[in-house]
């Protein structure tokens, strides 16, 4: 699991194919951020030690993303401050300034990425900004939290999956 800042769009963007957004001008459009956590799990179990090239072929390892609180302003003014716990153990520690670029410029090079392809953008859409605190293994049964430091925090619990068969 992946503690992560998500940026959710308020409204549809313009849609064009020459789009070339710019960290910046993404960081001015009208957005919510929320403390999230991305579930990166493979049906490959030792993925990560198979390296980027294999985990970006399996789709960057993304399983899914749980949404926690809206983060009003950055607590106490300054970048947002993740830590992350399983079963209460602190796994990692990070700063949203640690990202590359920082926050919205994985968001315009996603926008870019998008714009290209010719899909739309809609509001209410999702963008995880990345692994802040780093990658952090957890098993079944396991508990998950991310604490935003002087804000919010999300929490999970994984579960062993089970086949149902009906009858």
């Amino acid at each position: 699991m992946e503690a992560e800042l998500v940026i959710r769009l308020s409204h549809d963007l313009p849609s064009h194919d020459d789009a070339d957004w710019a960290a910046q001008e993404v960081a001015d459009l009208e957005q919510h951020l929320l403390v999230g956590v991305e579930v990166a799990s493979s049906p490959i179990p030792d993925i990560n030690s198979l390296g980027p090239t294999v985990i970006a072929a399996d789709f960057g390892n993304n399983n899914g993303l749980v949404l926690g609180s809206i983060l009003a302003d950055p607590p106490g003014g300054g970048p947002v401050q993740l830590a992350c716990y399983v079963d209460e153990q602190l796994m990692g520690q990070g700063s949203a300034e640690n990202l590359p670029g920082g926050i919205h410029h994985g968001l315009a090079t996603a926008l870019n990425i998008l714009a290209s392809r010719g899909q739309p953008v809609r509001a209410g859409m999702v963008f995880a900004t990345g692994a802040i605190t780093g990658i952090h293994p957890i098993g079944p049964g396991q508990r998950c939290r991310v604490d935003v430091r002087g804000g919010p925090s999300v929490e999970l619990r994984t579960a062993d999956a089970r086949t149902v068969v009906s009858s």
